[in-house]
């Protein structure tokens, strides 16, 4: 959407390099990387810190599909072929479309990962960045029924011939594996429970997804393991309740049960579940999640706008561009405040200082229980 946001980024990840010292070597990890644009603007803002850019030892980018990596490679090879040899530290001595690594030069290095399993944990510290990553990630949904029991909702084969879709939702008859993990959660317990007594909706519906979870307690393990930082940015909510199931094909939002396999399924991502999960873990401190536009002010997004914008070569459209993407990833009416911001640094003491962008009261609290993770 806008050079803006890459260099924001850039800016947190400098500040967090320099929380921990200064460390001579780091890591950075992109999951998700879609078309290879953020890492590219991400390279190229960090030009600014030179020591820094000396100490970006390896990218690792966390990628299954090979149609992405291959776009991925380009985006980063066009932009390498933008700047000098001596500017840009990322001259390419193999080919791009070698699917696992590229070597740009021996102080870069490059490669790919089919998932972040793969990626090295060798104690260098270690930063991530992953946006839009946990909501495409699968779920489970489960509804509350008249007598306060959680039944998962399944999709089965409609015998219907005037479906088109041929599948629909049904309701398990009995629990599952998944709805008796949830009925465990105390806190679940006491919704149920006020829910009853409210009445406040006809349908109830929860969204869990351990697969997000699983990716944020490994990420915030290996921050803590070898010190780093990172930041989970996606569309979500501060709750699981709520049916946010969609499906999306060439930007068209379509039924989740048409065309399985080829369109993007997508639930909102719930970020008080998952600095919960991240702040279980010992020698993790976790903050938000924050609305995206408070982050980004934070950050000092209009101060920088500002300056970008006494260019006098600006075309008048040049202007309304840059304005209107600021205000797409500010506005509480697109991506301000639809977006969240998640971050996980190094350090279990309440003295750490807090990472850029957020503020002490934004830290997330450690559960006291392994079931209150997942709260209304």
């Amino acid at each position: 959407i806008s050079q803006l946001f890459g260099e924001l980024l850039s800016v947190w990840l400098v500040n967090e390099w320099r929380q921990l010292g200064k460390p001579p070597q780091i890591r950075l990890v992109e999951m998700g990387p879609g078309r290879g644009t953020l890492m590219a603007d991400i390279l190229r803002a960090t030009r600014a810190w030179p020591s820094f850019r000396l100490a970006l030892r390896h990218i690792e980018l966390v990628e299954p599909s090979p149609s992405l990596r291959a776009s991925q490679q380009r985006e980063l090879k066009a932009k390498q072929n933008k700047s000098s040899a001596q500017d840009q530290k990322l001259m390419s001595t193999e080919e791009w479309h070698l699917p696992q690594e590229q070597i740009f030069n021996p102080n870069i290095r490059a490669r790919w990962h089919e998932t972040l399993a793969s990626v090295p944990s060798d104690g260098v510290p270690c930063f991530v960045l992953a946006q839009e990553v946990l909501d495409a990630m699968p779920g489970h949904q489960f509804v509350m029924t008249e007598t306060g029991d959680w039944r998962e909702k399944l999709v089965d084969v409609d015998d219907d011939p005037l479906n088109e879709d041929r599948f629909r939702f049904v309701l398990a008859p009995t629990a599952t594996p998944a709805s008796h993990a949830l009925i465990h959660s105390s806190t679940l317990k006491n919704m149920t429970s006020n829910m009853q007594q409210n009445q406040t909706e006809k349908v109830i519906t929860a969204e869990v997804s351990p697969s997000a979870l699983a990716v944020v307690d490994e990420v915030a393990r290996r921050i803590a393991a070898s010190g780093g930082g990172a930041l989970f940015i996606d569309y979500g909510r501060h709750s699981c309740l709520g049916d946010t199931l969609r499906a999306f094909y060439r930007h068209e939002q379509l039924s989740p049960l048409c065309d399985p396999g080829l369109v993007d399924l997508t639930i909102d991502v719930d970020f008080q579940a998952c600095g919960r999960q991240a702040a279980k873990v010992e020698g993790a401190a976790v903050f938000g999640g924050l609305e995206q536009g408070e982050f980004l002010g934070r950050m000092g997004i209009v101060e920088r706008l500002q300056a970008l914008l006494n260019n006098d070569s600006l075309t008048d459209d040049d202007i309304d561009r840059m304005i209107t993407a600021c205000e797409t990833l500010c506005h509480a009416d697109q991506m301000g405040s639809r977006y969240k911001v998640l971050a996980i640094v190094q350090g279990d003491h309440e003295q750490r200082q807090t990472p850029a962008g957020f503020i002490p009261e934004d830290r997330v609290r450690r559960p006291t229980s392994h079931f209150d993770i997942i709260a209304p």
